[in-house]
């Protein structure tokens, strides 16, 4: 049976590295966040740091850089892609954001989720987890969601965030993070059992 891949993609300070956890938890299959750039890095034999400079959570990048050894952010990219689905063809996992749900498009087996929530909680969240003022997590808030926009703009040609490329979009406000998950782990188990 073909594997099975979460894709979520989620708004800064929305829970969903969290949700992505629990939901890679309860269905006993590897999550990649940071880990998708360790994996990068082993199976192109370029440097991690290369791939953490050219990562989705940069802010504001220059589509002109180019990293250590002449790579560009392009071929990074590229690179990144064929891990996504050399890990999509070989194994059930989660993967947070790399544009994921674009990358892996013309497969069947993939979920794709996006997790948002209103920015007043998403400020009291990054408040408290970077002990921040209020002005200071909505500025980063800002800044990391433009950052992530840009990204995945840039390399898909689409809109980040917009809801007809998901599944299923999911305000973590409304159930929190236990049963957000709860929610996405009972649709992936709805997938798979259409699909034996």
């Amino acid at each position: 049976m073909e594997k099975l891949i979460i894709s979520i993609g989620r708004q800064f300070g929305s829970g969903g590295k969290d949700i992505a956890t629990r939901v890679a938890e309860r269905l006993q299959i590897p999550l990649y966040d940071d880990a998708l750039l360790r994996q990068a890095a082993v199976e192109s034999g370029i440097d991690e740091s290369v791939f953490m400079q050219a990562d989705e959570k940069r802010a504001l990048f220059s589509f002109s850089s180019v990293f250590g050894g002449g790579i560009g952010r392009e071929q990074v990219f590229t690179i990144q892609c064929d891990t996504i689905r050399n890990i999509a063809s070989r194994e059930s996992a989660v993967i947070v954001g790399r544009c994921a749900n674009y990358i892996l498009r013309d497969r069947e087996m993939v979920l794709n989720i996006f997790i948002t929530a209103p920015m007043e909680k998403r400020v009291e969240r990054i408040m408290k987890k970077h002990n921040l003022s209020e002005e200071k997590a909505l500025a980063l808030i800002e800044k990391e969601d433009k950052a992530r926009a840009q990204y995945y703009n840039f390399f898909t040609f689409g809109e980040w965030g917009r809801a007809s490329d998901y599944d299923c979009c999911i305000d973590s406000s409304l159930l929190g993070y236990e049963q957000t998950a709860e929610l996405i782990v009972s649709l992936a188990e709805k997938m798979m059992a259409a699909h034996e």
